[in-house]
């Protein structure tokens, strides 16, 4: 399961978003977040979230020298516009700076096409979701209840088709896995 996501990943990257793929940062680059979800369960990503470690340098190099056009997200960090679309792309400082829940700790490798597990192993162990932290969103506003159900209701889509046994055998035997 996890290789065919890895490929589909990557697919749909090219296919949308190549100038990000064809572009050398000097670090790994990542993708996180509804994106990896979304395909993992066969529906078209809203948005696309990407991040490389410790290099935010690397990330306005890679905006000044494509002259893409940008502004803030709400935690201060590129929101690139690409026609339709924006991408947010970002530095943190480790795995848990964009983990609130468990479902949210798995990561892509898109440089050397393999994942991280932060979290979601976690989901694969114990079936729930859990929330890691809650300091971002007022857990009571409208986004919060949003984002929790549809959290929900991915995990309620996995465990009713074979993905969920699938990703839990790929996790245990540590297919397609960075340690």
């Amino acid at each position: 399961m996890l290789k065919e996501l890895g490929q589909k990943i990557e697919r749909y990257l090219l296919k949308n978003y190549p100038i990000f793929m064809n572009y050398e940062y000097g670090s790994d680059l990542y993708i996180c977040g509804g994106a990896i979800r979304d395909l993992m369960i066969g529906h078209e990503p809203k948005d696309v979230d990407l991040f490389l470690l410790n290099n935010k340098e690397a990330i306005l190099n890679f905006i000044n020298k494509n002259n893409l056009n940008y502004r803030q997200n709400s935690f201060g960090d590129p929101k690139i516009l690409l026609s339709d679309k924006e991408i947010d792309f970002f530095s943190i400082n480790n795995f848990s700076d964009v983990i609130m829940y468990n479902v949210d700790g798995l990561f892509y490798n898109l440089t050397k096409h393999k994942f991280v597990m932060k979290g979601f192993e976690n989901v694969l162990e114990c079936g729930e979701v859990i929330p890691v932290k809650t300091k971002f969103i007022h857990p009571s506003s409208a986004r919060a209840t949003e984002r929790r159900h549809k959290i929900y209701e991915f995990v309620n889509i996995i465990k009713k088709n074979s993905i969920f046994e699938s990703l839990k055998n790929d996790y245990q035997n540590r297919e397609m896995i960075l340690e």
